[in-house]
């Protein structure tokens, strides 16, 4: 078998650049830092295609000591809330609880 070496040149445009992986996710990453985000901010973000009430009662309620350090969960009357949720928690629970959520649950 032979091998072959090869110099290959690759022209990046001028509005791009190379990154390291660990530093875009980093970077990526903060992005989230420091906002919070209402249940509606929280649906939209990681994309979960139930409703409000249901991510409220299925998800947050069942977990809220667990999530007590990035959600402050209150309700009010009429059905208002005025949940606020730090999204960087928030965003690596998910990621780390996804396969937890019963997400075939009915209110």
């Amino acid at each position: 078998m032979q091998a072959l070496k090869a110099e290959v040149v690759i022209e990046v445009p001028e509005n791009k650049v190379l990154i390291d992986k660990v530093e875009y996710l980093e970077l990526k990453e903060k992005d989230y830092i420091g906002k919070t985000w209402t249940i509606a901010d929280l649906k939209r973000e990681l994309n979960i295609k139930k409703n409000q009430a249901w991510i409220t009662e299925c998800i947050l309620k069942p977990n809220i000591r667990e999530i007590s350090d990035w959600c402050f969960l209150k309700e009010g009357t009429g059905g208002r809330s005025a949940t606020v949720i730090l999204a960087s928690k928030a965003k690596k629970w998910f990621d780390e609880n996804w396969s937890r959520i019963d997400w075939s649950k009915k209110l």
